[in-house]
């Protein structure tokens, strides 16, 4: 009798644990169903019924944690991928995923130690590879980047994003040959991805390769006009070509889409002070100086614009402000002295080339004589 009971109490057990199994299977083929089609919030559903009729359901766990990766929900989905390593070490793909999660928190420490685990089951897993690059390129550890990167060109040709931040790497560690030419194959591989021509027109640009950047920047420049970073490297080529004109054009550009853009502003000032556009230099100090009181050098440039405008109350008062900022500024000193002779007040001509001289400033020695005769 007693082993007749204990035989029904097994033989339900064992069909309610089918029943269990069933029931998750069902689940889960549904919901990896849903997955396929992106309707990821329904997936995640069916699959927690899945794991509630199976704890032990691992597909369940990195289908459920995947999901919430493509809902860009990265804690949730560490947790699965933990459950799934509890249950299975070795997984390959649940380390992979628990990395790449990682690093889309910008924990790329432990982002790097899950990728490395990935690597160690399978060298040749190109995602881990790629995941462990990127990570440890912000990081910073931009050799041992470059060595994964390396490593996933070999293992895959063709990779767009291997070339593109291989070439990141390559623009930190100031190697900007060898940054052009992986933005150009990924250029080649994607040539849709414009972005590539910024970055070697940026390259290009710490090369002095003027003309390079240009047509670089220019190519970007047909589908983002108005980047204004892109734009300011381009007029600023211009400018080193000594091309002043199209600089200010390329400024001009930047100030219509950000009127108190204050490196424009200030090179736009420059390249018109160098055409002696004195009026135009003025215009932009202005509002340089309504934007920033207390630095010396836009007083002291505006000075100096007034001074060639001869404006010589204006540009005293400019250069005073500068001193007064900062008192060390030899500039504003040497071109007071300036002013101060064309207003003929040779006393205090004296006094500004003499504090010029002190503070180092050499073209200044050479007009003591001149102005301190007594």
């Amino acid at each position: 009798m007693r082993k007749t009971l204990l035989l029904i109490v097994c033989l339900f057990v064992i069909n309610g644990l089918k029943a269990q199994n069933k029931a998750a299977i069902e689940s889960f083929n549904t919901a990896v169903k849903l997955y396929k089609a992106k309707a990821y919030d329904d997936a995640i559903d069916l699959f927690t019924k899945s794991i509630a009729a199976d704890e032990t359901f691992t597909k369940a766990f990195y289908y459920r944690g995947n999901s919430y990766v493509k809902l860009k929900k990265y804690k949730p989905a560490i947790n699965d991928f933990n459950a799934v390593l509890e249950l299975e070490p070795e997984h390959e793909k649940a380390n992979q995923m628990t990395g790449f999660a990682f690093m889309k928190l910008e924990n790329y420490e432990r982002a790097v130690a899950s990728l490395t685990k990935a690597l160690t089951i399978n060298p040749e897993n190109v995602s881990a590879t790629n995941y462990r690059g990127t990570s440890l390129m912000k990081m910073k550890s931009y050799e041992k980047a470059v060595a994964d990167f390396d490593r996933s060109i070999e293992l895959k040709a063709g990779q767009y994003s291997a070339y593109l931040n291989r070439g990141t790497c390559y623009r930190y560690t100031k190697e900007e040959a060898k940054a052009i030419a992986d933005f150009e194959q990924a250029l080649e591989i994607k040539p849709e991805k414009v972005i590539c021509h910024k970055y070697i027109g940026k390259a290009a640009y710490k090369m002095k390769d003027y003309d390079k950047t240009i047509a670089s920047l220019d190519k970007y420049l047909e589908t983002k006009p108005e980047d204004k970073d892109a734009l300011y490297y381009k007029s600023f080529a211009f400018k080193k070509q000594e091309n002043y004109e199209a600089a200010i054009n390329g400024f001009d550009q930047i100030l219509a889409l950000d009127p108190r853009h204050a490196k424009s502003l200030r090179e736009k000032a420059s390249c018109s002070l160098l055409l002696k556009d004195y009026a135009t230099a003025i215009t932009s100090y202005d509002v340089l100086v309504d934007m920033d009181k207390t630095n010396p050098d836009h007083f002291l440039n505006r000075g100096i614009a007034f001074l060639k405008e001869k404006k010589f109350e204006s540009a005293e008062a400019d250069f005073t402000q500068a001193i007064a900022l900062n008192p060390e500024l030899a500039r504003a000193y040497y071109n007071r002295s300036n002013v101060y002779t064309n207003m003929k007040r040779a006393d205090e001509a004296c006094q500004d080339i003499r504090k010029a001289s002190e503070l180092g400033y050499a073209e200044a020695e050479k007009y003591i004589p001149s102005l301190c005769k007594s």
